[in-house]
């Protein structure tokens, strides 16, 4: 999966937004999380390593019915990121522990310069399921839930660049 977006803003103060907790705690809002909680932060080689766990109250409809199939009504996530201050580039990995190393969701955000004042916001997203009989099914749910929650990701970035250059 791959997501572009261009934001009318410089891709410096763009970044400092993403890794924001503010961003976190509006784009958490936006996806009906009622779990973002930051259990670990350390440096990692030139860059920032976090944990973080994430619990939904409201599981998105195209991916419930595998859920239910599965016993994970409600289950919680744990995602791990990299952050590169340098190359303004956030590495992600996402997990079911319930579900070890069945389902695993990878990729990464980047902020590049796209014109003066001007920002293209990348995200780049692996998603792999092994799961006999459901896997490629639940490998797309997740990759269009995953769509929509960078689109609401996006929209939070431009939300709070407009309301910074006010």
């Amino acid at each position: 999966m791959r997501h572009e977006r261009e934001i009318a803003a410089g891709a410096d103060d763009c970044f400092r937004i993403l890794v924001s907790e503010a961003y976190d705690a509006a784009v958490s809002r936006r996806n009906g999380l009622h779990e973002y909680r930051e259990v670990a932060r350390e440096p990692a080689g030139g860059e920032w390593q976090r944990r973080v766990m994430l619990a939904s109250g409201r599981v998105p409809d195209a991916v419930r019915p595998w859920l239910d199939r599965l016993g994970l009504e409600g289950g919680q996530l744990r995602e791990e990121q990299w952050r590169s201050d340098a190359e303004r580039r956030l590495r992600f990995r996402l997990e079911v522990p319930a579900l070890g190393d069945r389902v695993r969701v990878e990729g990464e955000v980047r902020l590049e310069p796209a014109g003066p004042g001007t920002c293209r916001r990348v995200v780049e997203a692996q998603v792999r399921v092994r799961i006999p009989l459901l896997g490629a099914a639940l490998e797309r749910a997740v990759a269009g839930v995953l769509a929509e929650v960078h689109d609401k990701g996006a929209d939070v970035l431009e939300e709070i660049v407009a309301l910074n250059s006010k």
